[in-house]
């Protein structure tokens, strides 16, 4: 049974750290943030060739595309999406939180990609 007690006060939440855990079998460096932006505002990644990531996670407007509902595959869809902001320090990522790592978050995002492309279009993504 799950129990929530309201209002929630913001002096039961704790402050976010100064910066996320890096994993050790995945250190963060400079290129991998450079490949990390470029692949995050790239179009080109997209079946129309149109949308990059940003058109829906908007870091220059909050994260997310300010919908109601989001718009997938040229419909109204059934959920929002969800900020970006602070993803770093997120412990279940997805609606459903079946990922929870950004290591894992991102690749079942190019396997939905890759699913969504042409038929004989693959992605090589070398990092």
């Amino acid at each position: 049974m799950l129990v929530i007690n309201f209002p929630v006060m913001a002096s039961q939440w704790e402050a976010l750290p100064n910066s996320p855990s890096i994993p050790i079998n995945n250190p963060q460096t400079e290129d991998k943030i450079e490949l990390g932006k470029n692949l995050f505002f790239d179009p080109r990644l997209s079946r129309t060739g149109t949308i990059s990531c940003n058109s829906c996670h908007n870091v220059f407007a909050g994260g997310d595309d300010g919908r109601k509902t989001s718009i997938t595959n040229g419909k109204i869809g059934t959920r929002n999406t969800p900020t970006i902001w602070n993803s770093a320090f997120i412990s279940a990522l997805f609606w459903d939180g079946k990922s929870i790592t950004l290591e894992e978050q991102a690749k079942y995002s190019l396997v939905f990609l890759e699913d969504s492309l042409p038929n004989g279009y693959h992605l090589q993504i070398q990092v």
